[in-house]
């Protein structure tokens, strides 16, 4: 990915939330808590999680973060957020 610089921080391309989060149905609830985690990750300025639009936005400190440690740790969180099979949708019927 190439970033780009607004000041010292610079902009990483938007991640897309969709791709990182695998599973049949897109979960918002999932990109929520990925978006929550990210920003506490080291070297974090700021997130822009738009969650309709399946968009994260990161700024980060270079000084602190490389892009390629971002990439990795953004990657790690989403398999740690829907665990290796993806988010399971159920319908539970006849509780009516």
């Amino acid at each position: 990915m190439t970033e780009e610089r607004t000041g010292s921080a610079r902009r990483e391309p938007p991640y897309d939330l969709r791709g990182l989060l695998p599973g049949t149905f897109y979960c918002q609830d999932c990109a929520a808590r990925l978006c929550e985690q990210v920003s506490r990750l080291p070297g974090v300025l700021e997130t822009e999680c738009h969650i309709d639009d399946g968009v994260l936005g990161v700024t980060y400190d270079p000084a602190i973060a490389r892009p390629d440690e971002l990439d990795s740790a953004v990657e790690r969180l989403a398999f740690e957020t829907t665990g290796s099979v993806g988010h399971a949708a159920y319908r539970l019927t006849g509780l009516d």
